[in-house]
């Protein structure tokens, strides 16, 4: 009888110990990490780089051509290359500018300027993608820790237990299939628990090399995560999506960068412009004359004479590309939409799920190793059930817990898509 009341006082600190573990203090603020990662990830940082190198691009893209100076002789006699010969012969200098026709250096702007938002939408979207990737792992340590926890407290009380059910057998009032089936449970768990350990330091690698911290740098614990009511319904999502995603918002930016490249492309039928102006210096004659200085000035246009073989095919080149993106555009939004269908979807069957198990399932499986325990105590239930009972309780916390990890995944993935935080 006094076994079977250790036993009894072991399997009701179990339940106690196992409770006061699901809200013990968490030190792995995932907040924190993901600040971390967007400061420190290389990729990241090339991304960063690359959208600043294409806004360094924009001014010039606006800028007159650079001004052409010459310098030169003219008129030299080649028979004795003397400057004081002849009365035309004079030193000049020059000074050339182009200027495009008015709207072409506005419209190159424009472009460059939607080239470097393109780049910046890409390195949101490289962003939100490491965000994902940060969370979904974020949360599968979630669950491995909660695994280990609870696999941790099973191993202490089957420890226990093994020595109850060892002492009764060798007194002979327990039977040797106790012993095995305790000893069989109590090796399951060791496996067990090297398998999450092993699983844990793979998903704290990852964790660190999107830190760009040491591999094997240590993690603390997660938070404890419980069931937040999501309340956002799918066509709110696939406005939030259109206003929001990076990747629509890149291929939105393309379309427009297409219609200036159009424009542009129409407007190389109009002729540039250059002007030009000379000062020549000249020498006094061996014969006391001239020596007056040359002031010329020169105007000329450009002649798009071969506009059939070239602005004709760079506009249709234009027109052409802006109709594929256009149909590229068309096919990401479809896209996303569906993924917002069926990731909506399932976070609406992850919720469900998790609120089974935490209102009937677990409460039930623990009702039902509650009055294990007391038929047990009354002798009216081996003890091989109250085991089978236990085991089932540790079962259905863990699927609890990894349903509940899916959930948040399901979320961080919505939040992917349409490209803007859902929940905090």
């Amino acid at each position: 009888m006094k076994a079977k009341l250790f036993i009894l006082s072991a399997l009701i600190i179990f339940l106690v110990s196992y409770s006061g573990a699901q809200v013990a203090d968490s030190t792995l603020s995932l907040e924190n990490l993901v600040q971390e990662m967007l400061a420190n990830n290389p990729e990241l940082q090339s991304y960063y780089h690359r959208w600043q190198s294409s806004a360094s691009r924009i001014s010039p893209a606006g800028s007159l051509p650079d001004p052409v100076i010459g310098i030169g002789v003219m008129n030299l006699p080649v028979d004795n290359f003397s400057f004081n010969q002849e009365p035309m012969t004079g030193k000049q200098i020059s000074l050339m500018q182009q200027f495009p026709f008015p709207g072409k250096r506005g419209t190159r702007q424009k472009i460059a300027e939607k080239e470097s938002e393109r780049n910046r939408l890409n390195y949101l979207e490289r962003q939100n993608q490491f965000i994902k990737d940060l969370k979904y792992t974020y949360f599968d340590l979630f669950y491995v820790d909660k695994a280990l926890q609870t696999n941790q407290i099973n191993q202490a009380l089957l420890k226990q237990t093994l020595q109850v059910v060892e002492t009764r057998y060798r007194v002979g009032q327990g039977l040797q299939q106790d012993v095995i089936r305790t000893q069989l449970e109590l090796s399951r768990l060791v496996d067990s628990q090297l398998k999450w350990e092993q699983e844990r330091i793979s998903i704290q690698s990852r964790i660190n090399f999107l830190l760009n911290r040491e591999v094997n740098s240590p993690l603390g614990e997660t938070h404890s995560l419980t069931l937040i009511d999501f309340k956002i319904n799918e066509e709110e999502l696939d406005s939030l999506a259109i206003n929001h995603n990076p990747t629509l918002l890149a291929w939105d930016t393309f379309l427009r960068q297409g219609e200036l490249q159009t424009r542009l492309a129409k407007k190389e039928y109009l002729p540039d412009f250059g002007l030009e102006i000379a000062y020549t210096q000249r020498e006094i004659l061996e014969n006391g004359t001239g020596g007056v200085d040359f002031l010329s000035g020169m105007m000329n246009i450009s002649v798009p004479l071969y506009f059939w073989r070239k602005q004709k095919n760079e506009v249709e080149e234009s027109r052409l590309n802006e109709v594929a993106i256009q149909e590229r555009y068309r096919g990401e939004l479809e896209m996303i939409r569906q993924q917002i269908a069926k990731t909506y979807s399932d976070v609406e069957k992850s919720k469900d799920r998790v609120q089974l198990y935490a209102k009937n399932i677990v409460p039930q499986a623990r009702q039902s190793l509650q009055s294990a325990l007391s038929a047990y105590q009354v002798d009216k239930l081996e003890f091989i059930n109250v085991i089978d009972n236990q085991i089932g309780v540790i079962e259905y916390e863990l699927e609890y817990y990894r349903l509940l990890s899916n959930y948040y995944k399901n979320l961080a993935e919505l939040e992917f898509l349409v490209g803007t935080n859902l929940i905090e």
